[in-house]
């Protein structure tokens, strides 16, 4: 939360949402992307956006380089049942890799702060060396 306050200004948190038909992967790079998957469902949290905001994203998620591209996808919002068209970095390849020292760590922090459901929680933890995994399970 800190780190997206210092590099977007002017978010607006609008809430938490699921993404239908996706599933969550960690490229080969080590970072976090989805892709269509039949069935499953990526949770995850929607703001809304300045111009100078999605510049800094394009910036840090290195579109130019093509790390990561634009894609609009139709998400539904958790509290209120209503749909959205919302801007989501996907990564251009789709390479499976395993996920950065720290990195899931923060997600599952940053998801629990939202309130994403106990079981996608559970998801994202499988991911989590299994040491850090049994830690956690003991907290």
């Amino acid at each position: 939360p800190e780190e997206r306050g210092a590099r977007c200004r002017g978010a607006v948190l609008v809430g938490a949402a699921v993404l239908r038909e996706h599933r969550r992967f960690v490229t080969r790079e080590g970072w976090a992307s989805v892709r269509s998957e039949p069935g499953a469902s990526v949770y995850g949290v929607v703001w809304q956006l300045t111009d100078q905001d999605v510049a800094a994203l394009d910036q840090y998620e290195d579109v130019a380089h093509g790390l990561y591209r634009h894609a609009t996808k139709r998400v539904k919002r958790l509290a209120q049942a209503e749909s959205l068209d919302t801007l989501v970095y996907v990564a251009a390849e789709e390479v499976a890799g395993t996920p950065n020292p720290g990195y899931l760590e923060l997600v599952i922090a940053a998801a629990r702060h939202h309130g994403l459901p106990e079981a996608y929680l559970g998801e994202l933890a499988h991911w989590l060396p299994r040491a850090a995994g049994r830690e956690r399970s003991r907290a």
